[in-house]
Parts: structure tokens; C-alpha cells; sequence
């Protein structure tokens, strides 16, 4: 039997899967050939799902904390205990302290609408404080907000008919094997592929054009390029006085640009990047795909603001060329499917970057006295992690995870609850690539006695006698209550195809600012503390950054299991031997935050002044949690390290 769903991976991808069951097993999986992105292939994430679902270690019981947090030490226990406990403690907490006192903490681990969203349901008539969601793409979707009014832009679709095509900041080949694959059809065709990474990237290998930029640089080096596109008279003006307004503030900035400096700030020759300022005014269409790392840094927000002004100095906005960074369609009302109006005290919202510090801040008011995890692993995902994990230590601090496996954050937990696979509910899922709405249907029965997050809600809102209707909604009804957002036709497409794709090009349907237009000098950077216009900003550090990539195998602590979990640290030959190290070695980094011992690969990949490791279960002991420029974004990528050889 062959049945279809979806990937709800935090994963520009979102593949469209073709699934074999046999005998009650899923077998085999493959991607499904008509749908246009996925195009009959999946990655290698995607082709582990039959022993992803099948694995032995999945969780499978509701179970209670016998040993020490953090020891995994876990007794079993029944369902109707398990919400005995859970409901007592909520009840005790938000009559001793506040019901703010109750921290809601979950992400994107599913991105199924229902699994993400129905829960605030239940935790908005509780009262509980939440967070803020500022991990992954926060300063950029600000900073593109502020110009454009949105963060969609041309289709991934596109891609195939671009004649230039700038990947700036992202490692497609591990982190979207189709948009990857896209460019190379792109390149066969004859278009030309620009990349610009710190590291020699694969997806840096395949292109025409590399610039090994240092890193922290990118606002420098964009503001290098419109330099120099202003002063060769390569702007598109009409286009400018057309569609945009502010740009003579753009330009005075631009003025103030010493070329001069472009090579040793951002360590690209200027006659390489007047090349380039003659291909993006030459050659159209024209699309930049910009990696959610650049924004991770301090002047992260910034940098994307800047990078962006180059396809719309260039006349590059339009049905067929612009920016894909964001293109999440979010026509649901969110506040209303979430039930905001159960609320009777004012929402709090506190900072995913900062988690360490609130947990162990001793004059927070009201205290965080309980967490609720589900849909995230923090323990591990989160910056300045020893910092997080001594705030999982508090034992007056009761936690609650709802998990697929025993995740490091799960260890932590008091009460630990089984969750279902995707492959066991029906959802929604809404991509943030390709702008569709796919469909996620049941495959398979539930194992053991797991729950979905939208079941575990409801069993929470019984427990604790709420009587509100809209708490007890099934599925079905909550997908009826998504679909009445959507049009018909999206409607019927995807009940017969199983997903929709959408027009979100702001370049098509309209740019939803104050003017109408792409706000060069913006009208609303005031609110958040920012300039009109971007500025020619770079980051600098006496000792080494550190380069966090993610493999292509796993998505974050996703899909570990049977992965090489044995990681390298890479540096630079020439780092290498102003250090004293070499091949084989171990090496301590140490940043203010933490240290972390890894063997030493020589790697000239990688540029000098910074060391490379991907990302692990460990890495975070040694980053940064302060914020970046805008929207309280993560600055992962501006944490500094001192590198030598362990004793």
C-alpha cells in the first residue's frame, strides 16, 4: 500500500513523501514525483524515516524521575498519574506564585500547524508565559520586514530560469538538497552561480564564482558593491523611481565607503567585486538565496538589510528575480486559533536566547517554576548551554517533555511523556520555502501509548476541568477551522493533490508597507531602534570565530541516531602553525561561556581566523547568548575562541 504526507522537519525542503506499508510497517519511503520542489527524491534524512519510526528507542510509556536531573533515570507510570502529578503542580504553582510562573517552551521540531499551535490553547486559559521564537530567523525577517513589508520573495521555482543566482551565507547541499539541485539545473542552462561563504562549501565548489569572505563582513562587502555600482551608473533608475522610495539616503551612505579598505576588511580584491557589480547589472533574472546564518551574528539584522538593497538597486525584483529567505505563508489568524481571549492575565513572553539566564536569574518576577517542552530540545539547541542546563538543574524547577526519544533535555525532565511520530496524526504543515500548504495524513497506528501534542492538550484541559469547547476540538474540526482561512481552490487543491502552492512574491501581489513600494530608507525602523537605512557595519575579533555548520545528515539533534557523532574541529594551515598544532591532535576551545576538547583537522576550506566544527549536541557550550541587532535574533555566529593544545 502506498500512502502520501509530508516532512514537517524544520527544513526548507518540506518534501512531498511517497509511503510503502506493508504488514502494518512502513517500509520504504520515496519523494513524490509531481510535486514540482521535491521532484521524486528525497535527502538522506528523509530515506532514514522507516527506522526513524520503527527505532527502539522511542518512547513509549508516560514515566517519573527517579534518579538525579539530568541522569535519565526514569521509572513507568500510567497516563491518569502522570496528569495527576502535572495538574497538582500547575494548580500548587499558579496558586502559590502566578500562573506566569508556568514557562511554555516549544518550536519548530514539527512544524504541523495543529501539533504546533493547538496547545496554546490550553496554556492560554492556564495563564502560562511563552517564548519568543528568536533562534533561527528573527533579525532577518525584521530586516527585511522593515523594506519590503514582508519576507516572501520569488519562488524557489524560479530558480531553474535565473541567469545569476548568489548564494550568500548557506551550505545548500546540506541544508536544502533540492533548492541545490535547482542551481545546477540553473547552471546547465547556462546561468551563472556566485557564492559567498567563509568556507569552501560544496555548494562553493559548484559555482562559477567563489568569494571567500571573512566573516562578519557581508554588510561591509554589499555596501562594497552598491558602491560600486552608484559610481559606474549601473543602478536600474527606473526601476528605483518606480518602486521604490529613499534611495538617496542609500546612496549618501554608500559615499561614505572607502574602497580602498574592502580588501582587508572583508579580504575580496575590489577588481573581483566590480565583476560582480557588472554581472548583477547585466544579467537578468537575477535571485539571491540568503542563508539564516548571516543574521545569526550581532549586526546580523544589518547585514540582511544590506545584502537586500542590491537586487532592488539592480532593478532585480519581479516575478522571476529578487530575495528567497522567508516565503511562510501565514494566512491562518493566529491570535484567534490560539484563543488568545481565554487569557485573563496579560501574556508574558520571555526570550528563547536568554533561557539560561532567566532560569537562574533569582529576581525574576513572578519566578519560572515550571517548564512545559514539547516540539524542541533546548538543552542542546540553545546557546551558552552550561548556563541552560544549571537552570534544568533547579529542583524547584518541575519540567514536563514531551518527546519521540530521550532527548538531553528530556533527562532533565519530572515527568516524561510519549509523543507520536508524524506518521501517526493528521496535520497541516505550512512551508517556508516553497510557499504551500501540504498536508500531513496518518499512516500508521499509534506505538504504544504515545499521544500527538494536540491529544496531550486535551487529555491537560480534562485533567484541570476547563469546560471551554474550543479545548476539546478533534482534528478533523481544526482542520475544517485552517481550511475556512484558505480559498477554494487551495482548498480542492490540496484535498486531490495534497498540497497548494501559493503566490507570495510581493513583486506580484503587492509590497505591503506604508508606501506601497520597497522602503529603501524605511518608515518603520524607528520602532525598533534602528536606522532608516542599513549601514556599511563589520565585525572584527582579535582571537578566532567559530563556525557552527550543520551536516547534512541531521538537522540539528534530529536524525543523530547512527550518525558520526565523533566531530572535528578544522582549522586553517596557517592558523594551524601560529598555533602549534597539527593533524590528529586534540585541541581545547575555549570561549567565555565554556570549553570543548575535539580532535584537529587541517582543512584549507576553511579561512584563516576561524575554526569550524558542525554542529553537535556539545557545540553550544561554547556560544554566545547575547542578541542580535534586531528582534532579540540569536548571534550564534559572533561567538570569539581561543584555540590550543590540550595538555
Amino acid at each position: 500500500m502506498v500512502l502520501r504526507t509530508v516532512c514537517p522537519r524544520d527544513c526548507y525542503d518540506t518534501c512531498l513523501m511517497d509511503v510503502v506499508l506493508e504488514e502494518g510497517k512502513i517500509t520504504h519511503v520515496k519523494g513524490t514525483a509531481v510535486h514540482p520542489f521535491t521532484s521524486g527524491f528525497l535527502c538522506p534524512k528523509g530515506y532514514s524515516y522507516p527506522a526513524y519510526q520503527h527505532a527502539g528507542e522511542r518512547l513509549r510509556y508516560p514515566m517519573r524521575r527517579t534518579g538525579k536531573k539530568g541522569s535519565g533515570q526514569f521509572e513507568r507510570i500510567t497516563w491518569d498519574e502522570a496528569l495527576q502529578i502535572i495538574t497538582q503542580k500547575i494548580n500548587e504553582i499558579s496558586s502559590e506564585f502566578s500562573p506566569q510562573s508556568i514557562l511554555v517552551y516549544d518550536y519548530a521540531g514539527h512544524l504541523g500547524f495543529i501539533s504546533r499551535w493547538f496547545p496554546h490553547r490550553v496554556f492560554n486559559k492556564m495563564n502560562a508565559s511563552f517564548v519568543d521564537y528568536t533562534l533561527c530567523d528573527a533579525a532577518g525577517a525584521l530586516a527585511l520586514n522593515m523594506h519590503f513589508g514582508t519576507t516572501c520573495g520569488v519562488s524557489p521555482l524560479k530558480l531553474e530560469t535565473a541567469k545569476l543566482i548568489i548564494v550568500w551565507g548557506t551550505n545548500l547541499y546540506s541544508t536544502s538538497l533540492h533548492t541545490y539541485n535547482k542551481i545546477l539545473k540553473a547552471k546547465s542552462k547556462g546561468a551563472i552561480v556566485v557564492v559567498i561563504d567563509p568556507i569552501k562549501t560544496r555548494m562553493a565548489e559548484e559555482a562559477d564564482i567563489f568569494y571567500q569572505i571573512k566573516p562578519g563582513t557581508d554588510a561591509f562587502l554589499a555596501y562594497g558593491i552598491i558602491r560600486l555600482l552608484i559610481d559606474n551608473n549601473l543602478v536600474d533608475e527606473d526601476f528605483i523611481k518606480e518602486y521604490t522610495t529613499g534611495y538617496e539616503e542609500l546612496r549618501a551612505v554608500a559615499g561614505t565607503v572607502e574602497l580602498g579598505q574592502i580588501e582587508s576588511i572583508t579580504g575580496i580584491k575590489i577588481e573581483k567585486l566590480n565583476d560582480f557589480a557588472g554581472l548583477l547589472a547585466s544579467l537578468k533574472p537575477a535571485i539571491f538565496v540568503l542563508g539564516y546564518g548571516l543574521q545569526r551574528r550581532s549586526l546580523g539584522g544589518n547585514t540582511i538589510r544590506a545584502i537586500s538593497m542590491l537586487p532592488v538597486i539592480t532593478g532585480n525584483i519581479s516575478a522571476d528575480a529578487g530575495i528567497i529567505y522567508s516565503n511562510a505563508p501565514m494566512l491562518v489568524n493566529l491570535e484567534k486559533f490560539t484563543r488568545k481571549n481565554l487569557r485573563k492575565i496579560e501574556e508574558r513572553i520571555l526570550s528563547m536566547v536568554e533561557l539560561g539566564k532567566t532560569l537562574t536569574n533569582t529576581r525574576l518576577n513572578p519566578p519560572v517554576k515550571m517548564l512545559f517542552v514539547y516540539n524542541s530540545n533546548p538543552c542542546a539547541t540553545l546557546p551558552n548551554q552550561k548556563l541552560v542546563r544549571r537552570g534544568f538543574e533547579r529542583e524547584d524547577l518541575f519540567t514536563v517533555v514531551h518527546d519521540i526519544v530521550l532527548t538531553e533535555t528530556a533527562k532533565y525532565a519530572d515527568i516524561l511523556l510519549p509523543a507520536k511520530t508524524f506518521f501517526e496524526f493528521d496535520d497541516i504543515v505550512f512551508s517556508y520555502f516553497l510557499p504551500s500548504i501540504v498536508k500531513q495524513n496518518k499512516i500508521i497506528d499509534a506505538d504504544a501509548e504515545c499521544v500527538s501534542n494536540a491529544e496531550l492538550a486535551r487529555m491537560l484541559a480534562k485533567a484541570l476541568g476547563f469546560t471551554e469547547k474550543d479545548l476539546y476540538d478533534d482534528d478533523a474540526t481544526l482542520l475544517g477551522e485552517i481550511y475556512s482561512y484558505l480559498p477554494d481552490e487551495a482548498k480542492n487543491s490540496i484535498d486531490s493533490e495534497g498540497y497548494v502552492i501559493l503566490e507570495m512574491n510581493p513583486a506580484i501581489v503587492g509590497f505591503p508597507t506604508r508606501s506601497g513600494k520597497i522602503e529603501i530608507s524605511s518608515s518603520i525602523a524607528w520602532k525598533y531602534g534602528a536606522p532608516k537605512v542599513p549601514l556599511p557595519l563589520y565585525e572584527k575579533t582579535d582571537e578566532l570565530w567559530l563556525i557552527t555548520s550543520l551536516r547534512r545528515d541531521t538537522i540539528h539533534t534530529q536524525f543523530t541516531k547512527g550518525a558520526d557523532e565523533r566531530n572535528f574541529a578544522y582549522l586553517h594551515p596557517d592558523d594551524a602553525e601560529q598555533i602549534g598544532v597539527s593533524n590528529g591532535d586534540m585541541i581545547l576551545l575555549e570561549s567565555v561561556n565554556g570549553k570543548l576538547e575535539l580532535p584537529l583537522e587541517i582543512w584549507d576550506a576553511v579561512p584563516r581566523g576561524c575554526v569550524l566544527t558542525y554542529f553537535s549536541k556539545d557545540v553550544n557550550v561554547l556560544t554566545t547568548d547575547e542578541m542580535a541587532d534586531l528582534a532579540g535574533g540569536a548571534a550564534y555566529n559572533s561567538t570569539q575562541v581561543r584555540v590550543r593544545k590540550s595538555q
